[in-house]
């Protein structure tokens, strides 16, 4: 089966208290699919993220800056300005392997799904410096969909992405990975958007990592960034 690449929107939301990282776009620019580009949601107030976002299309990467108006849900403002036929939540704070747009959207789109999520993730807690192996779980931050889906949002009157998941998981609609969890790396935090949950980081780890693979996790040759 031969794949096309679609163009994937990465929607990153923002508040002005808590303004976009660097890392942020380092890691969205050194993502192996080609075809992307990053929607970063902020307040007009935040001028350092506003700022960063001039950077990144100064030295060519595709990012799409949309300020937040009053009185709108913002994620939905975010999604029906972004270009995408696919969306991917994209959490600022969080770390995002190089290779898990690719990743993600060839092992769902070889099952012929439209919508995926990660359901093992690495779990890293930056007090002690120790990570952790997820439990199994539908983790919300990484679902990747086509844009009709999310669209559905709003037209049935979802509130959050917590209850998209749920509907797609019961319709049999959503292509659950387990492999790899080295994808994705949460970092507990304030979430800076409330429209996807929180996980409870202390009973959502499984087992701890050894010291050879958190060595390996956090090296510079294997992240690239």
């Amino acid at each position: 089966m031969r794949l096309s690449y679609p163009l994937i929107s990465c929607i990153c939301m923002t508040s002005y208290k808590s303004s976009i990282p660097q890392k942020t776009i380092d890691s969205f620019s050194l993502q192996n699919y080609l075809n992307k580009e990053l929607v970063i949601s902020y307040s007009k107030k935040d001028l350092q993220t506003k700022e960063l976002i001039k950077k990144g299309l100064d030295i060519g990467i595709r990012i799409l800056g949309v300020e937040q108006e009053s009185n709108v849900n913002i994620w939905h403002q975010a999604v029906s300005r972004s270009h995408g036929d696919y969306i991917c939540i994209w959490n600022p704070i969080d770390l995002h392997h190089p290779s898990r747009l690719s990743f993600q959207f060839n092992s769902m789109a070889g099952q012929n799904y439209d919508a995926s999520i990660l359901t093992r993730i690495i779990l890293f807690d930056p007090k002690t410096g120790h990570s952790y192996l997820s439990i199994p779980h539908l983790w919300i931050t990484t679902l990747l969909s086509k844009k009709s889906i999310f669209t559905e949002i709003k037209k049935n009157n979802i509130d959050d992405c917590t209850s998209l998941v749920g509907r797609l998981s019961s319709a049999h609609l959503l292509y659950e990975i387990d492999k790899n969890p080295f994808l994705y790396v949460y970092i507990p935090h304030h979430r800076i958007h409330q429209f996807c949950e929180s996980p409870d980081f202390s009973s959502s780890k499984e087992r701890p990592l050894t010291d050879k693979d958190q060595n390996k996790m956090f090296s510079a040759d294997f992240w690239d960034f």
